[in-house]
């Protein structure tokens, strides 16, 4: 059984009774929930543990998180006497905190994430293969009330690239699935037991993206819509049409890019599958988000490549992991394929 270690001002901390660690590309802040007795064996006193302490957190000694605790909750009765203990890794404070700030010039991405990073001592790092991320903002401005996270997530969209935490809660700046795990999930096989949606509830034929020149669809007049790029999904009914109004940070050379984006985020999150496997690990590590691996569940019609968005690390019982996946295509701006797996059959007409 894989081996949790909590390291908290300079203490290790093990012998859970249970606990959750969860890894995810769209949460982008890792968090654990651990349980354990207040007191443990050959030591007589509680735990030191307070809200904002720093913490380790490693799995059979591999750095998984690096973060502040969140929450502490004891719970006792006569009879027993434990503590919850809640904790983000540090981008928790992109993510909680905003604040308000004279709008940035002709700055990169990068810029924008380091200056920001900067206030809580964090540092950004992009991987060796992302490109394409070096033009510059002629302007950019945090909304009220939108969080820093929020800001640099919707930049990082119009680049048609992705944020995460690295092991030691800096930034990443990446794309979507540049690494693959060299174990397959396969029904009858490591799959303990699974589930799958398959929903058209939140997709459409056509996307209209407006608002950002004076080209003008249909009517002519004041109630003219002025639509600057037209994307498809030519798998749904022709009358599903779906009108996107971007901010003016989308400038209109990245209209049909966002328009993209909001396709294949809907395509992809149309049909999410979870499965449950035995241990953390496959045969080369830990089951980790962002990474591609092949899906062979014939009961839910799946047979390909997923890209793995979530992973749940649980001990209760027994030590499973919880891997959610999705197509690529929901965090990566590349063609729909023409004919869908799955529920989908053939290109609808």
């Amino acid at each position: 059984m894989s081996d949790l270690v909590l390291k908290i001002n300079g203490v290790r901390y093990s012998g859970w009774k249970s606990f959750k660690v969860r890894r995810s590309v769209k949460m982008i802040s890792d968090s654990f929930d651990v349980t354990l007795t207040e007191k443990w064996p050959g030591n007589d006193t509680g735990w030191p543990i307070s809200p904002d302490d720093a913490f380790d957190l490693l799995i059979d000694d591999e750095l998984i998180i690096s973060g502040y605790v969140d929450d502490v909750n004891f719970n006792y009765d006569a009879n027993s006497n434990s503590v919850s203990i809640k904790g983000r890794s540090k981008l928790r404070d992109l993510i909680d905190c905003s604040n308000v700030h004279a709008p940035w010039v002709n700055q990169t991405l990068k810029q924008l994430a380091t200056i920001i990073c900067g206030l809580f001592g964090l540092t950004v790092e992009v991987a060796a293969s992302v490109t394409g991320i070096d033009e510059t903002f002629a302007k950019a401005t945090i909304e009220v009330g939108e969080s820093y996270m929020e800001f640099l997530k919707r930049l990082a969209d119009e680049r048609g690239v992705i944020l995460t935490d690295t092991a030691e809660g800096n930034l990443l700046i990446t794309r979507a699935g540049l690494e693959k795990a060299p174990t397959a999930l396969v029904l009858g096989e490591n799959i303990m037991s699974g589930s799958a949606t398959y929903s058209v509830r939140d997709r459409f034929h056509k996307y209209l993206v407006v608002g950002q020149s004076e080209v003008v669809l249909g009517n002519t007049g004041d109630d003219a819509v002025k639509v600057d790029a037209v994307v498809l999904d030519n798998v749904i009914r022709k009358a599903r049409t779906k009108v996107l109004d971007p901010d003016d940070s989308v400038t209109l050379a990245d209209v049909k890019r966002y328009g993209e984006r909001e396709r294949n985020a809907r395509f992809g999150e149309s049909q999410p599958a979870t499965y449950t496997v035995s241990g953390f690990s496959h045969r080369d590590g830990l089951w980790k988000p962002n990474t591609l691996v092949h899906v062979d569940d014939p009961r839910s019609r799946i047979k390909g490549e997923r890209l793995i968005i979530d992973v749940e690390y649980s001990l209760d019982a027994k030590s499973t992991t919880s891997i959610t996946v999705m197509p690529k295509e929901a965090l990566d701006i590349i063609p729909l394929p023409q004919v869908q797996e799955g529920v989908w059959g053939d290109v609808a007409s």
